[in-house]
């Protein structure tokens, strides 16, 4: 297996079966590493489709099952706010990080969500409970204008251990926040794959450096091959194509306490 020299981390993976997949998709982490094998792809960050559309505890407790045997594959379990017992209480959430080996939660968002976002109020409980192992905190919002970005401010200042990376599917529309947050925060990024436009990119790393980005594909629903070759050809330096690709990901995941 021949891994690509800028050794990509793709940071936003999902395994499992899903909602109206399409014809003859194989939702198996078999089928994710021969696509990694395929791409070259170093390490990927998985979430388990059973978690966010089904039932928490199965879906993060398939996940690290499925996962476990495989080096390569890093999971993110998905939280949520656990007062209603829907999601784990943050005690579950410690414990599993722990027992895991999982550095990275992630929270999604539909366009029609049962939480329509990460509301601090609801979730302090947690973020109390996990925010001095500083983990990576993966925001996925499927509705571009749903996005609260009071909401994120007020965890960046709240729990300034956790690192926030935030998924949508069009940057476009919000970077004017995003230069902001980056101003006042050293714990806000963003995901690459939501990047549309000509020069974003070679903007952001111009002017605040190569560690606010991160890679990620949304596998299965886009290939991976996508993003990578937007890092790959971009208009940046290698060091700083480096970082995007799977740097940056690494270096917090090795700021993680578990």
């Amino acid at each position: 297996m021949a891994i690509h020299p800028l050794r990509f981390f793709d940071v936003n993976c999902g395994i499992g079966p899903y909602y109206n997949p399409p014809p003859g998709h194989d939702p198996s982490v078999s089928a994710l590493l021969r696509g990694m094998d395929e791409l070259g792809i170093a390490e990927s960050a998985v979430y388990h489709f059973q978690a966010q559309q089904y039932d928490y505890r199965v879906g993060n407790e398939t996940l690290l099952r499925e996962t476990a045997e495989h080096d390569r594959l890093h999971p993110a379990l998905m939280v949520g706010p656990g007062h209603t017992g829907e999601a784990h209480s943050p005690d579950e959430v410690a414990a599993l990080m722990r027992s895991g080996g999982a550095r990275i939660l992630k929270m999604f968002f539909g366009v029609q969500p049962f939480v329509p976002g990460p509301d601090p109020f609801l979730m302090a409980p947690l973020l109390d409970r996990v925010a001095e192992r500083r983990p990576l905190l993966i925001l996925d919002h499927a509705d571009i204008h749903g996005v609260r970005f009071d909401w994120i401010v007020d965890i960046l200042e709240g729990w300034p251990g956790v690192k926030v990376i935030l998924v949508l599917p069009k940057l476009e529309y919000h970077e004017r926040y995003f230069y902001a947050l980056w101003e006042r925060f050293d714990g806000f990024f963003l995901e690459l794959a939501g990047d549309q436009t000509m020069g974003t990119l070679e903007a952001i790393v111009a002017r605040f450096g190569p560690e606010r980005v991160v890679y990620g594909s949304r596998y299965p629903y886009f290939t991976p091959l996508q993003t990578m070759l937007q890092v790959i050809y971009s208009e940046i330096d290698d060091e700083a194509k480096r970082k995007i690709a799977g740097g940056n990901v690494r270096s917090l995941m090795e700021d993680v306490i578990l």
